[in-house]
């Protein structure tokens, strides 16, 4: 039903408010991913309007978690960009608005076109009951699907930063791309000499009723991994 409230009693007793996003004659477009199988994932869609759009990684609500002791609340550790395909590099990250949302997105995303989307999802809290998530577009109508233009998700993120699966560095040598070894979900680069280059993905972790995020959404170069996830770098490389 309909209630009313005083703005007294609205100031007094209401801790949060959430605003709707609300876009005209917008739909959403999924796509349901495997968290086994597609957990690392390039997309592509294309954008027939020039109408403004958003795009957002959506994971099961700890309201579902209530009262379950044997079951944390999923928080991910992700890396989701978007961009077009003919601009790679003017790339934007989803990211959450506020510590209790059940989503990350970006927003006020414009221009007609194909875009390509890298999804880079783990869930460490809920590996053993949560068997996919959801990556939606909302705004005209389109499709998602899995890239044919980059059949290995990792590239798709390489290209948009400008990299390749073998850089050189000053003072560092050659790095080559380490897909067997993960920091926060994306694999490292190695160094012959010993340093890494990693992702320092930005991750939320819950610590009971408090929370803390860490990480920059920037590649860091550390002298080795061990001392990257201790929290400890170099000067930033980009």
């Amino acid at each position: 039903g309909m209630f009313l409230m005083t703005f007294d009693e609205y100031h007094k007793y209401v801790s949060l408010t959430d605003f709707a996003m609300v876009l005209a004659d917008a739909v959403v477009s999924p796509i349901v991913l495997s968290r086994e199988t597609q957990r690392t994932i390039a997309l592509e869609f294309e954008m027939k309007s020039g109408k403004e759009f958003a795009l957002s990684l959506e994971w099961p609500s700890w309201r579902f978690m209530s009262g379950k002791k044997e079951c944390k609340v999923v928080e991910p550790h992700f890396t989701v960009a978007v961009a077009k395909t003919n601009s790679l590099k003017q790339y934007k990250l989803l990211s959450k608005v506020t510590w209790q949302m059940t989503n990350a997105r970006v927003i006020s995303l414009k221009g007609s076109g194909k875009y390509i989307v890298f999804v880079n999802a783990r869930f460490p809290n809920s590996r053993s009951w949560l068997k996919d998530f959801v990556i939606n577009v909302y705004g005209p109508p389109t499709q998602l699907m899995p890239s044919t233009q980059y059949p290995h998700a990792i590239d798709a993120f390489l290209a948009m930063n400008g990299l390749c699966r073998t850089i050189k560095l000053p003072y560092l040598g050659t790095l080559t791309l380490d897909e067997k070894t993960e920091w926060r979900g994306m694999p490292i680069f190695r160094s012959v000499k010993g340093p890494v280059l990693v992702w320092d993905a930005r991750v939320q972790n819950n610590l009971g009723s408090n929370m803390m995020l860490v990480g920059s959404n920037k590649w860091l170069v550390a002298p080795n991994l061990e001392t990257a996830k201790s929290g400890r770098f170099w000067r930033p490389h980009c």
